[in-house]
């Protein structure tokens, strides 16, 4: 169980940096999920 987040500026593209988050969570839950 865990927790990934993002801090940047005021003015980020959160919309394009929340789907790269997401991207890593699903891969890294993917990895440990098929016991690497």
């Amino acid at each position: 169980l865990g927790a990934l987040g993002i801090l940047g500026p005021t003015r980020m593209d959160y919309a394009g940096s929340m789907a790269t988050v997401g991207a890593v969570a699903r891969y890294i839950s993917r990895y440990l999920t098929e016991g690497a």
